[in-house]
Formats: C-alpha cells, sequence, structure tokens
C-alpha cells in the first residue's frame, strides 16, 4: 500500500470479532513487556532515579505503517515464543497460530 493511505475504523466489519478475540490474548503480553511505556506518567516513573549524561537527547518516535511492514512468520513464531514463555489455560493451542500464504 502506498504511504499516506488512509487509517480505516474496523467496526462493524466483518474483521471486527477476529482483531478482538486477537487482542484479547496479545495485549496483556505486550502490557507485561519492559519496553512497554502506559503514556508519560509511565514513562517519567520508569526513569525517575535514573542518571542520565547530560549530553543524552531523550527523543520519541511514531511508527509509520508497522503492521503492513512486518513479516507474518517471524511474527507469529514471536507470538508462539511469548505464548509458552506465558502459560496460561486460555491461551489459544498451537493449531490457531498456523499460518499459510
Amino acid at each position: 500500500m502506498p504511504e499516506g493511505r488512509p487509517i480505516e475504523a474496523d467496526c462493524g466489519s466483518e474483521t471486527e470479532r477476529i482483531c478482538k478475540f486477537i487482542d484479547f490474548f496479545l495485549k496483556p503480553l505486550s502490557n507485561n513487556h519492559p519496553s512497554y511505556i502506559k503514556d508519560t506518567y509511565d514513562f517519567v516513573a520508569k526513569i525517575r532515579g535514573q542518571k542520565v549524561p547530560e549530553d543524552a537527547l531523550l527523543v520519541t518516535g511514531d511508527v509509520t505503517a508497522l503492521y503492513t511492514n512486518m513479516d507474518i512468520d517471524i511474527t507469529l513464531s514471536l507470538i508462539k515464543e511469548a505464548f509458552d514463555l506465558n502459560p496460561d489455560r486460555g491461551l489459544p493451542n498451537d493449531q490457531s497460530l498456523n499460518y499459510s500464504n
């Protein structure tokens, strides 16, 4: 897709329910990742007390078109690894992580 494509809401579409299903299982894992930052207050709490060199420059960035550039096989492998490291009886089984192009 060309950059600058419109972002559309998924509400009411045929993929909305599967997106909610995936989000239900992945969100708890992503929120517990050490690199997860909820908001500015969370960021400040995480860096409070850290020594930052005077010549350091703190910056933020925004990712452009992240999901359209993700390798699906690597993504699914990483998700399976995260599920394996965080076993939970409510997680989907291996069969649901199978994908074929």
